[in-house]
């Protein structure tokens, strides 16, 4: 209505008024629509085509057009827009804002403009964009509605597993998928690094889903294409696992032994962590010793199932079984028999896909009823499938304490687990092909370990390690490190020589009780032994008095003294002495 008010106002000027309106027009920059009244050049309005494709197309438009990559800074060079029109359009603070507003603009510019601007969207690389400006007839095919709600359905997931400063930005670089603005505009925001490049994804051709999926598998993460595509055997590491990383995160990070033990290097050699993890976790100077295990308890917990079990077994490798057994508690492993009815099957076939389908047991996405009553039955009494390994079918079982282990042996022994594996598993397509039923045994020796393990291996108490963390300052000018005293100690190779190779007598002694500190809650007893044993009773005596916010834990280190003292007698003296170690323990407590 504006515009038919102002045309009927022209209409009725003097020639002259007209004639500097005309002029006005021309300069500024709106030749075409002074040819309206004036015809000069050839110059005329966007045509009616033309308009109205970007009409019908702006919420296509809206969706994959990125004005700032290149777009505007050669739209403003081939004299299409003006800087000003630049600046309004860089103004908004969405992409999807600045998108509208430049079709907005651009509808008011002259009809040559059109072909100009198709230009441009080729040169920046959004072909995409010109498939939906030419209704398909050239171009790239835009992202597809399903690949852009996968990727926007997925995002939660996305955000937690996949790393795209491992390797993906990189190679989506390489493959021409993002351009380097887009690379550098991602990289901008460390915390939301993910989120920045699904939002510029999904503004990509059709193909970049493909190249993602691409770089995904050539950086080591197949268990986020398993998210995206649901293919393939590499799964994202299961809830419950994930879990129990945050539940015992605290004890972990002063716990794990990262500097001393090879852990890293046995990392790698694992797969578990690439090159880049090897950079990103390295503890930087000035930082606390926590920062670098906090680093790895990061990347293990977004990392795939599968590496999560061989960051257990890495941990095993290198002599920490007991933060192993505080993250998933025993690791029991069971075998695994399929029954059938004519006994005559293909084993390795057969087993192969049984596994497989076991495995679902470690999926979190997977909707199959009768596996998740099973899992959230065995979860309720602590217990967990950590892996199932073909061949001789293994099933490895998490249990959580020695409750959850008794109840595991309550299952066996009482043929519960037979029933609940067959119930669950001996189905279609199963059935069919012969199997009635699954014996599941777990041998008693293994039992027997892990019952005795839950009592060696305990996480060094809180009491103790400060015991050892307050003693320091006084223990470095009165504990002498000989080698007699590491001979007494169970230190592995690695450990050591880092003690060994320490600079001075006080890096030597503080290196020795922050190995201590992170070994089990026996290696306290074992060292007192050890000084006891080096002549370094006073250190030992001293150390057992240390007092700490706990007077309970130094009522419990003297009486760990006296048991000791008395174990070393000849049998028949306890009975004598045992009154006398009463006395004894009241006196000093």
């Amino acid at each position: 209505m504006k515009v038919d008010a102002l045309l009927s106002t022209l209409q009725e000027l003097h020639d002259n008024v007209m004639s500097g309106f005309v002029t006005a027009l021309r300069n500024n920059n709106h030749v075409h629509v002074a040819n309206v009244f004036k015809k000069i050049t050839d110059a005329i309005p966007m045509s009616e085509i033309h308009y109205d494709v970007l009409c019908n197309k702006v919420g296509e438009l809206g969706q994959f057009l990125e004005p700032r990559d290149g777009l505007l800074d050669r739209m403003v060079r081939d004299r299409v827009f003006t800087s000003a029109d630049r600046k309004l359009i860089l103004s908004k603070g969405d992409v999807d804002e600045m998108a509208k507003k430049t079709i907005d603009i651009f509808q008011r510019k002259p009809d040559e403009a059109f072909d100009k601007f198709i230009t441009a969207l080729h040169e920046t690389g959004q072909d995409h964009v010109v498939y939906v400006l030419t209704e398909g007839i050239t171009g790239k095919l835009p992202m597809s509605a399903e690949n852009r709600e996968m990727l926007l359905t997925k995002t939660t997931k996305l955000l937690k597993f996949m790393d795209p400063l491992n390797g993906v930005l990189d190679e989506l670089v390489s493959a021409n998928v993002i351009s380097e603005y887009d690379d550098r505009r991602i990289r901008r925001d460390n915390f939301n690094v993910t989120r920045k490049l699904l939002e510029t994804l999904r503004r990509k051709p059709d193909d970049a889903f493909d190249a993602l999926i691409v770089a995904l598998k050539a950086t080591h993460q197949k268990h986020v294409t398993y998210i995206l595509t649901g293919e393939g055997n590499s799964l994202p590491l299961n809830d419950h696992f994930g879990q129990r990383l945050k539940e015992t995160r605290t004890q972990l990070i002063n716990t794990i032994d990262s500097r001393n033990t090879g852990l890293i290097s046995a990392l790698i050699s694992n797969g578990v962590f690439t090159d880049y993890d090897q950079q990103h976790v390295r503890r930087q100077p000035g930082e606390p010793d926590i920062t670098q295990n906090e680093r790895i308890l990061d990347l293990i917990a977004c990392k795939s199932h599968d590496s999560f079990v061989n960051f257990i077994a890495a941990l095993n490798e290198t002599g920490q079984e007991h933060v192993s057994i505080a993250i998933i508690g025993a690791e029991v492993t069971a075998k695994m028999i399929a029954h059938c009815e004519d006994g005559d099957r293909s084993h390795e076939e057969f087993d192969t896909e049984l596994i497989q389908y076991i495995r679902k047991l470690l999926d979190d996405s997977d909707d199959d009823k009768t596996i998740s009553k099973l899992k959230q039955y065995i979860l309720a009494k602590g217990i967990a499938v950590l892996n199932a390994k073909e061949g001789c079918i293994e099933i490895i079982f998490t249990c959580k304490d020695l409750h959850s282990l008794a109840e595991l042996r309550e299952l066996q022994m009482s043929s519960k687990l037979d029933s609940l594996f067959s119930n669950t598993f001996c189905s279609l397509p199963f059935a069919e092909r012969g199997l009635t039923s699954l014996t599941v045994s777990v041998s008693d020796t293994e039992f027997e370990k892990y019952s005795k393990a839950f009592a060696d291996l305990k996480l060094m108490t809180s009491e103790h390690r400060e015991m050892l963390k307050s003693s320091e300052e006084w223990l470095v000018t009165e504990l002498t490190v000989s080698k007699d005293l590491l001979d007494n100690l169970p230190l592995c190779k690695q450990r050591r020589q880092a003690i060994e190779s320490a600079a001075t007598r006080e890096e030597q002694v503080k290196t020795l009780l922050d190995i201590i500190s992170r070994q089990p809650d026996a290696a306290f007893t074992q060292l007192l032994d050890a000084l006891d044993n080096t002549r370094q009773n006073v250190v030992a005596e001293k150390l057992t008095q240390q007092p700490t916010s706990e007077s309970l834990c130094t009522c419990c280190c003297i009486f760990c003294r006296i048991v000791r003292a008395l174990s070393r007698e000849p049998k028949g003296v306890w009975a004598q002495k045992l009154p006398k170690v009463f006395q004894i323990f009241r006196a000093r407590t």
